[in-house]
């Protein structure tokens, strides 16, 4: 009997690589987990309407080999987060 790794591997063709959106505002939550890490960011828009944007991220050991830590992003902090968006714009 054999066994081989499985990969999983998770499309980019949902978003838009062409653009790239620059979303600064206030971290709302960090989430540092499997398979993906995210951010909640409040943007205040030109408006002055705040919009809360979810930033999905890579996978946490990823991140490790970028200087990322668990503790490196904390609630209430000000980021600016570069994105693709959606293809659909959001």
């Amino acid at each position: 009997m054999g066994a081989t790794p499985a990969e999983a591997h998770h499309s980019m063709t949902g978003f838009d690589r062409k653009q790239t959106v620059s979303l600064t505002g206030t971290i709302q939550e960090f989430r540092w987990e499997n398979p993906h890490s995210s951010i909640d960011i409040d943007v205040t828009g030109k408006d002055g309407k705040v919009v809360t944007w979810h930033v999905e991220m890579t996978a946490p050991a990823y991140l490790v080999r970028q200087g990322f830590k668990r503790s490196s992003v904390k609630k209430g902090d000000m980021a600016t987060v570069m994105a693709n968006p959606l293809i659909s714009g959001d």
